[in-house]
């Protein structure tokens, strides 16, 4: 509804609209996620050259693991207040600054205790990606929200793939340290297209005051997308006069009733789900070795990676997200999450039999990492739509805490402190869980029915964004139609 005090940003979004531009955007954000991936499943396959060189004990092993780890704890809560208060393009480059520093120190590392301090500080730097979910819903009109959030997902596994193809081009010849430095490519390009086209958020900026800059940034949004506007003059956020902060503050409190249950779950849900995925992801390097020849000499008794079916695990993400584009919206997100980490959940039983085929344990470990990261992926679309806005959030940097500590269970079950067995039982234990408290959660799908089409397949809405002409709305149907 116009105003007579200026046009509101919504309306404003809805003439900048949808177009080339967003997909730049989409690629800058997605690029994050990629390096995310990248930095994070860099240590699984380094950690057999490093423990064989340094002659490191299983425990400084487990302990390396956890670095990268552990620094993801108190990062979200950093960064999602640096966000809040500062902007989310400075909290963005601030994060991808962090782990692009820390990632190429990596390589210079020279002792253990030195890769340690700066794996935490790569964790603590990825810890902040959350944020990119977050600016790329504020950066596009509301219909365009949801496939743009659901096409997202696909860089994750593009980032555990370009790992694997690093880890096979670089390991035999240049070692681990050749290693980082591939690993640090995606985060370098993404720190470098952030710097140069990703705007500051116009919704922050009018929350701000700042009404001239996000006047500049919406029309920067149009000129990205090839459509030529110009706001004369924006409608102020509602002002709250001092004197009634008080209030509202009760009125936050006031607004987590009813809420709290649905967080505890929902954490509990976040927990066990990264538990059983870094164990998956860690298990990879740990079952998929070739046997080490009986003439090898004693300085070649490192075990050879087997690429094939490592490749398969990778790449069964990308199978994770399309099971997320067809199915999540057709049976609701508590159901979808229920079945997917029930099937997680049977396929890690497999992995308690390490006597089993060698084709019988790739199947369960592949299984296993693409059903539980099918499942994460209606968990994090799920956890959103649990929430209003004033708390959402504060509800989901709780849930990307409880996540990094859940991932710091995952080398401690594939160590030599945990037996096959228990490892498997474990992860199984944890994936029947999840699914279960997944599914005691209240179901969302039906609550946003103006972002979903009738048939349910293309989450983009039925109205036609202004400004933008039909055949590019349908373009773009095409390319997100699954």
């Amino acid at each position: 509804m116009a105003h007579d005090d200026g046009i509101s940003i919504d309306e404003a979004f809805q003439q900048v609209g949808v177009g080339y531009g967003s997909c730049l955007l989409l690629f800058i954000t997605g690029m994050l996620f990629c390096a995310d991936a990248a930095e994070l499943g860099f240590i699984a396959y380094a950690i057999q050259p490093l423990e064989h060189r340094w002659g490191l004990h299983a425990s400084e092993v487990v302990f390396l693991e956890q670095a990268v780890l552990s620094g993801q704890i108190l990062g979200p809560l950093f960064w999602g207040r640096l966000a809040d208060r500062h902007g989310r393009r400075p909290a963005i480059l601030a994060c991808a600054g962090v782990v692009l520093v820390c990632g190429l120190l990596t390589a210079a590392a020279q002792n253990y205790w030195q890769l340690v301090i700066v794996q935490a500080g790569v964790g603590f730097g990825v810890s902040g990606v959350f944020l990119c979910m977050d600016i790329l819903c504020e950066l596009l009109p509301k219909e365009g929200c949801g496939p743009f959030c659901n096409a997202l997902q696909f860089f994750w596994p593009f980032g555990g793939m370009f790992l694997l193809f690093a880890a096979w081009a670089t390991l035999d010849f240049f070692g681990w340290r050749g290693l980082t430095v591939c690993a640090a490519i995606p985060i370098s390009a993404a720190f470098v297209l952030a710097i140069g086209f990703l705007p500051e958020s116009p919704h922050w900026l009018l929350e701000q005051g700042r009404n001239a800059e996000a006047r500049a940034a919406l029309e920067y949004l149009a000129a990205l997308n090839g459509v030529k506007v110009s706001f004369g003059k924006l409608a102020d956020a509602e002002q709250t006069p001092r004197s009634e902060h008080r209030d509202q503050a009760e009125a936050g409190r006031a607004s987590w009733t009813g809420h709290l249950g649905k967080l505890c779950s929902l954490t509990a849900v976040w927990f066990l789900m990264d538990a059983v995925y870094m164990s998956s992801l860690l298990l990879g390097p740990v079952v998929f070795v070739k046997p080490v020849a009986d003439d090898a000499e004693p300085g070649e008794q490192t075990p050879a990676l087997d690429f094939l079916p490592l490749s398969l695990s990778s790449g069964s993400e990308l199978v994770s997200v399309i099971l997320g584009l067809l199915l999540l919206d057709r049976l609701g997100r508590r159901k979808f999450q229920f079945i997917l980490y029930l099937v997680a959940g049977a396929a890690a039983l497999g992995v308690s039999f390490r006597e089993l085929p060698y084709a019988g344990l790739v199947a369960a470990v592949v299984t296993t990492r693409c059903a539980t990261f099918a499942a994460s992926c209606g968990t994090w679309v799920h956890t959103p739509e649990l929430f209003p806005v004033e708390i959402r959030g504060t509800a989901h940097a709780v849930c990307s805490v409880s996540k990094n500590l859940g991932s710091l269970m995952g080398p401690v079950l594939v160590s030599q402190f945990v037996s096959p067995g228990l490892c498997g039982l474990t992860m199984s234990t944890a994936a029947v869980a999840a699914g279960i408290l997944a599914l005691q959660l209240p179901e969302t799908r039906k609550l946003m029915p103006e972002l979903y089409d009738p048939s349910g397949y293309l989450p983009l809405g039925s109205r036609p964004l202004a400004n933008v002409p039909e055949t590019s709305i349908n373009s773009l149907r095409e390319t997100l139609k699954v």
